[in-house]
């Protein structure tokens, strides 16, 4: 995994707390250097905080020739666990040259619209709707006293809507439907 250095999944559960202090040191070290770091500077706090020597991973997943090299446009750093896996590393979120700025007013003004919206399909119909929204696709939880339904519109079906809001809208009408009839 690129930018990512693996960690132990059972060292991660015994050493949490060194781990998290970790974390918060990496983030106070990328806002004071605008996020360029060497690779002696990652190596030298996960010695300290950690006790690992991860000399050859840092320069493996950052594709680095020594340790002496910088690493620029860190954005942020997390403890990334695999789902399927259990694997644990800390993941190095970092800026391509060519990426632009996003602008994350535009999502939080979608985000507002659908859920206004959502409470006022709840208000005219006493169903309570929830939707969770990841890169997996879209699950719409309906509520309505002891009954509940849950449908999940999987990714590949939005990728392949000539208008994504077609399938999203087919499966807010059926989930009404059932909570209705």
């Amino acid at each position: 995994m690129k930018n990512a250095i693996y960690l132990d999944s059972d060292f991660v559960r015994e050493k949490m707390d060194s781990v998290n202090v970790l974390l918060r040191r990496f983030e106070t070290l990328i806002n004071s250097t605008d996020g360029a770091l060497t690779g002696q500077m990652i190596w030298r706090n996960i010695l300290h905080a950690l006790d690992i020597n991860t000399k050859q991973e840092i320069i493996d997943a950052f594709g680095l020739f020594s340790l002496d090299d910088k690493i620029y446009n860190i954005k942020s750093v997390v403890l990334y666990k695999d789902a399927k896996t259990y694997d644990a590393y800390l993941l190095f979120n970092v800026r391509n040259a060519n990426e632009e700025n996003i602008d994350n007013g535009k999502a939080a003004e979608a985000f507002a619209k659908v859920y206004a919206r959502l409470n006022e399909l709840q208000e005219k119909t006493d169903v309570k709707i929830a939707a969770k929204i990841t890169t997996d696709g879209i699950e719409i939880e309906a509520s309505k006293d002891n009954l509940v339904y849950r449908i999940i519109i999987p990714k590949f079906t939005l990728d392949e809507a000539v208008d994504i809001t077609i399938p999203i809208e087919n499966t807010l009408d059926d989930v009404m439907r059932k909570m209705i009839d």
